[in-house]
């Protein structure tokens, strides 16, 4: 899973002139199109910096290859949304078959329903209670236990 996100957001934009030309970038753009309109304003009030590569733009707080270390499969408790909303059939087809192999590597996998790619901020409330419910399951089976 890893080597398929880092490919992804590797093509990613990163830099931008000012937090409004950010996020009317966003607002166009899978997944932050379909996020909650609370999460957006959150992300406009707290996600970027100034962009020390470039003077006079601004980045995010959390670089992309930060934000891509998330997805190595080393007792994660993976998340995932049943609605198919983000990529064509075949990726679907690839994300299942990529789950199931790093399936022994993670400590779980829940799948919810009525929510797709970007579960965590189209359904805020939801998953935070999953994580909890999570951490209360699989704390007791290791330390190591990584969200």
């Amino acid at each position: 899973m890893y080597d398929a996100v880092k490919k992804s957001n590797a093509r990613r934009t990163t830099s931008w002139p000012s937090k409004d030309a950010a996020m009317k970038w966003f607002a166009t753009r899978s997944p932050w199109k379909s996020f909650s309109p609370d999460v957006l304003q959150i992300v406009e009030d707290t996600y970027f910096i100034p962009d020390a590569r470039r003077p006079g733009f601004i980045t995010t707080k959390t670089t992309v290859e930060q934000e891509t270390a998330c997805f190595v499969d080393n007792g994660t408790n993976l998340h995932a949304g049943r609605s198919q909303d983000m990529w064509p059939p075949p990726v679907y087809d690839l994300i299942d078959q990529n789950t199931a192999k790093a399936r022994p590597h993670l400590a779980s996998v829940t799948v919810m329903d009525d929510v797709g790619h970007y579960l965590p901020v189209v359904k805020p409330r939801a998953v935070a209670a999953q994580i909890f419910e999570d951490i209360q399951i699989h704390a007791q089976e290791t330390i190591r236990c990584k969200l």
